[in-house]
């Protein structure tokens, strides 16, 4: 199979897959953006939540921070709000252009505990139109998220529809023009006790990972050519009280004058009883890894879908310590017709 795009590895939780150009420059982002640009700010708002089906509404307050980051191809979003009665919540979001798949796709964690990876409707105003369907509490349930203009500002509903009854708005509001923005992620607590956090024990362990690391290793590019260099840090840090946990990459492939930065969170996947590796890059990727433990002295994360044209999985292998650290790690990528093979190996070294 022939490929347009050298293949790369870049070091974030675990080593995630991106392409670089051939030529010795980054890719420009896609001109489905543009819409995405009308949200972009800083923003307050405040209106009504329904906690629970048959409760009475609360009051809630918050502010939203919306800029460009990782070269321009991801909106980040900063949001944090006070429920009435219940506590703060905090969310921080990547909305951006999947160019593999031909979407848009949103990113997102919260102090809940909960992360995912969606597809959203994008309007020609900006609006975000999202359907959602998961589980929380161990019932499954839909959910409509629409944030669409109004004016100046923007009118945010939500509405609901459990196992029984009708569908129910919960959430209502109005985000207009503000300048307070929310408060630093790394200092956001979670919305529950941590006992209470999904996935307690798991994401406990996987704690361990936390600090920062330097890493060396050998990409190879495609099928049949030398290895190529590569090296950069990876930091862990956990968030919300460890509900989360937040990986930095940063690699500089030999040869090459420009680094690529990942930034990738790991959430406690219930119905899959697993890790969701969740990531995003300077080089627009996007994607999703399923990560599990293999005993206690190794982290297997595994991706498959369509991938630069071509149906793809990958299998890495993070070796891990007596105390839980990374110490050496590699892939194995099996693309479209061509035979298995391995594709990274590299060796991790902690700096703090």
């Amino acid at each position: 199979m022939q490929h347009a795009f050298a293949r790369f590895l870049v070091a974030a939780a675990p080593l995630l897959t991106i392409d670089v150009p051939a030529q010795d420059a980054p890719p420009k982002s896609a001109p489905e953006l543009k819409r995405l640009g009308a949200f972009a700010g800083t923003w307050h708002g405040e209106g009504t939540v329904v906690m629970q089906a048959g409760l009475p509404p609360a009051k809630w307050s918050g502010t939203w921070h919306c800029e460009w980051v990782l070269g321009g191809f991801w909106l980040r979003t900063d949001a944090a709000f006070h429920f009435q009665g219940m506590g703060d919540m905090r969310i921080r979001e990547y909305l951006g252009w999947d160019t593999e798949n031909g979407r848009y796709v949103l990113l997102s964690v919260n102090n809940m505990g909960e992360g995912s990876l969606t597809t959203p409707h994008i309007e020609d105003d900006g609006g975000i139109v999202q359907m959602l369907a998961f589980e929380r509490d161990g019932q499954p349930q839909c959910e409509r998220v629409a944030t669409r203009r109004d004016g100046d500002g923007w009118t945010v509903t939500s509405v609901f529809l459990g196992v029984e009854g009708a569908a129910e708005e919960r959430f209502r509001g109005r985000l207009e023009p503000g300048e307070e923005r929310p408060g630093p992620l790394a200092e956001a607590g979670p919305l529950f006790p941590a006992d209470q956090m999904p996935g307690h024990a798991d994401m406990a362990k996987l704690a361990r990972l936390a600090g920062r690391y330097a890493f060396e290793g050998e990409v190879v590019t495609e099928p049949g050519k030398p290895p190529m260099k590569i090296r950069g840090e990876e930091t862990f840090t956990k968030l919300f009280g460890g509900s989360i946990i937040h990986a930095v990459g940063k690699a500089h492939p030999g040869g090459m004058e420009f680094g690529v930065e990942t930034q990738a969170f790991y959430a406690w996947n219930a119905r899959e009883r697993c890790f969701s590796t969740l990531y995003v890059n300077s080089m627009g990727d996007v994607g999703e890894w399923h990560t599990r433990f293999a005993d206690d002295d190794a982290l297997v994360s595994v991706f498959a879908g369509w991938y630069r044209g071509a149906p793809t999985t990958r299998r890495f292998v993070m070796d891990l310590d007596d105390q839980g650290r990374p110490t050496t790690g590699a892939s194995h990528l099996c693309s479209g017709t061509d035979a298995p093979a391995p594709d990274y190996k590299g060796v991790y070294r902690r700096v703090e």
